[in-house]
């Protein structure tokens, strides 16, 4: 037998590269393209609860504008380093009212279609006009949502990307039989796409 047939297949140092190319591959597509975030509050119920693990999209905006209608991940626009979950509703230049919890845009006679509000809050606000470069983001549980009409329109620079699904879901307020918080994984949300 000659000295190529005995020759490892994968010697430490191919190996080694193997493994540094995955990382660097995952790491990649962590940081630039697709990134996990859980969520943590209630203001995006019935669409998102706390325990999900949402995968976000982080460059859908590079080439385009974030829409109406998209769940967005941003950093707060107060500081404190942790990022929301929030709906876009207005967008730069729009003039943006609510009135008895309809939302109205630009003057429209109509009230914007929200399938997606769970829970409706009987309020006014407005009317505010988003400055260009800027967002007017809301949450779907709108009692319960800090957002725009609280910190007022989002700079679009705060965005992180854009909600596409869930990938995971664990109720955090799960009681076993013996009253301890245990967690159970929510099935029917696992794999979800967020719309």
């Amino acid at each position: 037998m000659s000295e190529r047939e005995h020759k490892p297949l994968f010697t430490a140092r191919r190996l080694g590269q193997a493994v540094l190319a995955a990382v660097v591959l995952v790491i990649g597509v962590r940081l630039f393209l697709f990134c996990p975030y859980e969520v943590t509050s209630h203001q995006m119920t019935d669409t998102l609860l706390p325990g999900d693990l949402v995968l976000v999209n982080m460059v859908v905006y590079a080439s385009d504008s974030p829409r109406r209608g998209d769940v967005i991940c941003f950093a707060s626009p107060t500081g404190g380093g942790r990022d929301f979950f929030g709906r876009v509703i207005g967008l730069g230049g729009e003039t943006l009212e609510i009135k008895e919890g309809l939302v109205f845009i630009n003057g429209s006679p109509k009230p914007l279609y929200e399938s997606y509000v769970g829970h409706p809050h009987r309020e006014d606000f407005g009317p505010v006009t988003v400055p260009e470069g800027h967002l007017f983001v809301m949450g779907d549980n709108r009692p319960d949502a800090r957002d725009s009409r609280i910190w007022g329109p989002l700079e679009e620079g705060l965005v992180r990307g854009k909600a596409v699904g869930i990938i995971f879901s664990n109720d955090p307020y799960a009681v076993d039989a013996d009253f301890s918080i245990s967690g159970t994984v929510r099935w029917e949300r696992t794999c979800l796409a967020v719309e």
